[in-house]
């Protein structure tokens, strides 16, 4: 239990107001040396925040040694010297722990179909011959079987020999800036991931927020940058939903190719479109080498599994694999015999098929609020008319024990207000009966806005 952090959503940065909390509370003494910390998911519900934008400050505090992991959770780190004696802090002052019922923040992905034979056959596999490991970049065998998904799926001719097995998409995004350099400046997509913009900043890079209209990031906006780096989601925006036009496509790979910048594409879930076809990864129309291709089965499989890949730039290649650091083999044999037992083929076939029902449920739902669902992916928009109305549908859910996510934490400074609502963690009926709570929140909370989409959209 701690005392509650005083954040300012007018003041941004969200991550680094409950990082200085947090260690202020443990300079002072009122957090002692081996004391608990709240989880990620009970912190950020009772603060009502994303878990990402908590398990942002978590990282960095760990990483000044503030926090440590242990089997019995996150506490404050046992050795760090006790200066303080605690004090015990007013039962007022507690942050309770809200039991919650269900969580439909964007990006969780539903399991419960992996539980098949393939899947645990090929578990069973890896486990009856151990691996020993394998080097950087990873088991030969498993980038083959990448390089030829991406060719299927994605129309990228990738060669083995250019993809790196990472431990995760973040993973793979730090040893990649680690290679193109310290200090980075990096264009970010304007909306975009709150905490990975907090994770570029702490790893010591420029962060610059980008427009995004209807056809993708603003390349005008992005000369003014002159960035290093240009991190984008092309072919399914996060969280609005766009595919990058093929015109916005060549001049953002002819700005690269004359600035000498690299596009990093976060490929995180294109996948899982299901409605019209998956669009071709901008490495497939990529003649110049300045597109890197960051892949992961976080969302398409179990974010437990903890591994992803990179489409390396030919050029950065040798500088990513020294700086790598491998992932689980276990995982990757076990992945290996997933892939080659076409599990994994068969397992996005039936999730697109499923979340195409969830997709076609949300439109049912909030039909009457004229609220668009996206074309792929596992999440869907509302907007709401203010800042108010959002703070009171975020707060409304989590006295009903349902975590959502507010929409104005995607901007850089807020301009637009709602909800995004994961639609994919959870079966057919339960979704139903949590998506119909939240219309019922929403429509105490403030007037839907008609505009289902950003302006341009």
């Amino acid at each position: 239990m701690i005392p509650p952090a005083p954040l300012d959503r007018g003041a941004g940065n969200l991550p680094h107001q409950i990082t200085r909390h947090l260690r202020g509370l443990i300079d002072a003494g009122r957090l002692a040396p081996g004391d608990p910390v709240p989880s990620t998911r009970a912190l950020a519900a009772d603060l009502g925040v994303s878990r990402g934008t908590v398990v942002a400050a978590y990282e960095q505090l760990a990483g000044e040694g503030y926090l440590a992991t242990t089997h019995g959770g996150t506490r404050v780190n046992p050795h760090l010297p006790a200066t303080h004696v605690p004090r015990k802090a007013p039962a007022a002052s507690i942050v309770r722990e809200t039991r919650q019922r269900a969580d439909l923040r964007p990006g969780i992905p539903n399991t419960e179909a992996l539980t098949g034979t393939a899947w645990r056959a090929a578990w069973r596999q890896a486990a009856a011959q151990p691996s020993r490991g394998y080097p950087v970049p990873g088991s030969p065998r498993l980038r083959e079987l990448i390089a030829q998904h991406l060719r299927v799926t994605r129309s990228v001719s990738a060669l083995p020999d250019n993809i790196l097995i990472t431990s995760g998409a973040r993973d793979g995004l730090r040893t990649l800036l680690g290679a193109v350099g310290q200090r980075c400046v990096v264009a970010v997509e304007n909306p975009g991931y709150p905490s990975l913009r907090a994770v570029l900043r702490d790893h010591g890079h420029r962060v610059v927020p980008v427009p995004v209209d209807g056809e993708g990031m603003e390349i005008d906006a992005l000369a003014r940058v002159r960035p290093q780096v240009v991190l984008i989601t092309p072919s399914h925006q996060y969280p609005l939903g766009a595919a990058m036009s093929a015109p916005r496509r060549h001049r953002l790979l002819d700005y690269a190719a004359a600035h000498g910048a690299i596009v990093v594409e976060d490929d995180y879930d294109s996948e899982l479109r299901y409605v019209g076809q998956p669009h071709p990864a901008l490495a497939a129309v990529d003649t110049t080498g300045r597109v890197a291709t960051l892949g992961s089965f976080s969302k398409t499989v179990t974010p437990g599994l903890g591994l992803g890949f990179v489409l390396m730039p030919p050029a950065l290649r040798a500088d990513m694999c020294a700086r790598a650091t491998p992932a689980s083999g276990m995982v990757q044999d076990a992945m290996t015999h997933f892939m080659e037992a076409e599990g994994l083929r068969h397992h996005l076939a039936r999730m697109r098929r499923e979340y195409k029902r969830r997709r076609d449920l949300f439109a049912e739902v909030f039909a009457h609020e004229r609220a668009e669902p996206m074309d792929g992916g596992l999440h869907a928009v509302v907007y709401l008319d203010d800042a108010h109305a959002e703070a009171n549908a975020v707060a409304g859910c989590a006295r009903r024990g349902i975590a959502v996510q507010a929409l104005s934490e995607y901007w850089s400074s807020s301009q637009r207000s709602g909800l995004v609502l994961g639609i994919g963690a959870y079966g057919y009926a339960r979704t139903r009966e949590l998506l119909g709570e939240v219309r019922e929140v929403i429509r105490g909370a403030g007037r839907i806005d008609p505009r289902a989409k950003v302006e341009g959209r």
